[in-house]
């Protein structure tokens, strides 16, 4: 038994060795869009164990998340932290009930259009995930944990359309890690890009209409 955990071990190890590799190689569209996927269900998964809700949670095989996962909820944990009024209960900031798999996309997209209507920035797709850990709890609490499949799709689906072409200008999924890495970036910058990000998803709220 000792054994069988210690190679376990090992291939969780050379798969996270692995997977920091790929997100560092020169990136695609369909490469982005492939990693986006993981680091959706990565950071559902992580924001639904944080709310202690069981249900809901996606199955995966039983890994080491990869740097660039790790980083991403790092730094959504850390914007639901400074703004905890805007990344909670969404649902009902947006006065809508989430009963069918649609209203979800649709909800999901009129938030993430308006968060990037003035641009694209690391700090402004961090908060999309934040919004999107916000929904799938929604999701959990109006009874539809099934509904947290589906919204992966519709992230990934909007990555696709909106997002992809940015992220291989950027270098791919690793530019979120080499854009917030070290000390040179203070908590003062996180900051100041975390407001424009929850400015824009404020004024979400005023405008969505159902």
């Amino acid at each position: 038994m000792p054994r069988r955990r210690k190679r376990s071990s090992v291939a969780s190890q050379l798969f996270t060795s692995w997977a920091s590799l790929w997100s560092q190689a020169t990136p695609t569209e369909k490469s982005v869009i492939d990693e986006s996927r993981q680091l959706i269900r990565d950071y559902i998964n992580g924001r639904l164990k944080k709310s202690n809700l069981t249900r809901g949670r996606l199955p995966d095989a039983k890994r080491r998340p990869s740097e660039v996962s790790s980083q991403l909820q790092k730094m959504g944990g850390e914007l639901e932290r400074m703004y905890p009024h805007l990344y909670r209960d969404v649902s009902r900031q947006i006065n809508i009930t989430l009963s069918s798999e649609s209203i979800l996309e649709t909800s999901f997209e009129t938030v993430a259009n308006e968060l990037f209507s003035t641009g694209i920035t690391w700090a402004r797709v961090v908060a999309m995930f934040a919004v999107a850990g916000a929904f799938s709890v929604d999701c959990v609490h109006q009874g539809h944990p099934m509904f947290t499949r589906r919204l992966v799709d519709i992230v990934v689906d909007f990555t696709d359309r909106k997002l992809s072409s940015w992220l291989v200008q950027e270098g791919g999924w690793y530019g979120l890690v080499k854009h917030f890495r070290g000390d040179g970036r203070t908590n003062m910058f996180w900051a100041i890009s975390g407001i424009g990000a929850a400015i824009g998803l404020a004024a979400t709220f005023f405008v969505i209409d159902l």
